[in-house]
């Protein structure tokens, strides 16, 4: 697509989009906002490209910001919705961009004022001159922007400071606060974006595009649910290289004749480590009475079993549950087929009283209820598990025996925690 305010350059799979208005300072008017957010969505979409680039024409500024000429019009040719309209999609030309599936840095070849305050403030990286100068100036203008932004890249206490206040702030106090990513000469500034676009570029797209989706979902998150997030998305969404594929310059100049690999069933369990026994036991009896029925399983943890979320497992298409039990985790002794899941958050009065009466039935102390839970991470409890079919084994195997999906490596008491779960193969 033409486009009459932005110029698109492609180069070593790095696209660079150039606002193009230097006779108005790059200032941002509906139709080159309109036409930005177009350039980035066709970007993303262009398989030959795995960076974009933004900067702006000229050697004075990246953009002044909003057009004020054309608000003043806009202000007497349309009503308040028709203007407040306008403005949202505005704003969420911005938020799109900022989270453009492909990372996005800005060339800050000067300054950056009020609205283009805001977007290169969303931007994943920002590379500077000694022209670069931001100004957030919001406040000054009786408007409020940035909150979303700029804490994001400068902390609280500065951002706070810079949007209280609109003062400008030059390239190396830029640099300094984390505003700026890297400050070179100006003759220095394109050559420099470059090196960091063709690096990012070069690197499996699937990977980069994971990273940047895990990090703006990872806001707001604590650690675990975190951690959760990435084995999440690495198990079902991005599976990571083998060693063949993710480091085949090193294979070709000291690669090795490899050992063939331990034979294993294939099949995807899920072990659990230290389930109380006496649970276990009380199923075993109840299942004697009722081999036909289907018996509930509360683990003690507040996120959710992806495994098992994600593709939900049946009385047809069942997954193989391994457990290990408190005071003997460093063997298997117990192995059972789980054949459903629920989360207990989501689940409805009438579901709740239908479950209580089954648990109730059969009388597992310390499980003849569903447990409270407020859905907060690291809490007691989210997942309810179905399972039939539980053998102890006599005597037990050890949890060697079974090896994590995610690196091919044996299972061992410190590769795993207590309460813990992995996804797992057996070893033949």
């Amino acid at each position: 697509m033409a486009y009459d305010f932005i110029l698109v350059e492609k180069e070593d799979g790095v696209a660079i989009l150039t606002l193009n208005r230097p006779e108005k300072l790059n200032a941002m008017n509906r139709q080159l906002n309109l036409e930005l957010q177009d350039a980035v969505r066709a970007m993303n979409a262009d398989a030959e490209v795995g960076c974009i680039v933004i900067t702006g024409a000229g050697e004075k500024a990246f953009s002044a910001g909003g057009d004020i000429h054309e608000q003043r019009e806009r202000d007497q040719e349309t009503d308040q919705e028709a203007r407040r309209e306008q403005d949202e999609r505005r704003s969420r030309g911005t938020y799109e961009i900022s989270a453009s599936l492909k990372p996005v840095i800005g060339m800050m070849n000067g300054l950056a004022y009020g609205g283009a305050a805001v977007l290169s403030s969303s931007l994943d990286i920002r590379i500077g001159c000694e022209r670069s100068s931001f100004r957030f100036l919001a406040a000054a203008y009786g408007r409020i922007n940035s909150t979303w932004t700029l804490p994001n890249q400068v902390g609280w206490p500065i951002a706070k400071e810079l949007l209280f206040t609109g003062r400008v702030v030059d390239a190396e106090e830029a640099h300094r606060i984390g505003l700026l990513n890297h400050l070179v000469p100006a003759a220095e500034l394109r050559d420099k974006t470059m090196e960091i676009g063709r690096a990012i570029a070069k690197n499996r797209r699937e990977s980069v595009m994971g990273i940047k989706e895990l990090l703006l979902l990872h806001q707001g998150c604590n650690l675990e649910q975190q951690w959760a997030n990435e084995r999440d998305f690495t198990t079902h969404r991005v599976q990571g290289y083998n060693a063949e594929q993710a480091f085949p310059e090193f294979i070709a100049r000291k690669g090795r004749e490899v050992r063939p690999g331990r034979q294993t069933t294939g099949e995807t369990a899920l072990f659990m480590n230290g389930i109380y026994s006496v649970v276990l036991e009380k199923a075993l009896e109840a299942q004697s009475k009722a081999p036909d029925e289907t018996f509930y399983l509360q683990p003690w943890s507040g996120t959710a079993i992806a495994m098992l979320r994600d593709n939900i497992p049946s009385p047809e298409a069942p997954v193989t549950l391994y457990a290990s039990v408190t005071g003997s985790m460093s063997v298997v002794s117990y192995s059972a087929e789980i054949v459903g899941w629920e989360d207990k958050t989501t689940m409805n009065e009438s579901r709740r009283q239908e479950i209580n009466a089954a648990l109730q039935r059969h009388d597992p102390p310390e499980d003849d209820e569903l447990y409270d839970n407020s859905g907060t991470p690291g809490q007691p409890s989210l997942n309810l598990l179905h399972i039939r079919n539980l053998v102890k084994f006599d005597p037990p195997f050890s949890v060697a025996q079974l090896t994590k999906v995610s690196d091919g490596y044996p299972l061992a008491t410190n590769r795993t925690r207590g309460g813990g779960w992995s996804y797992v193969h057996k070893l033949v």
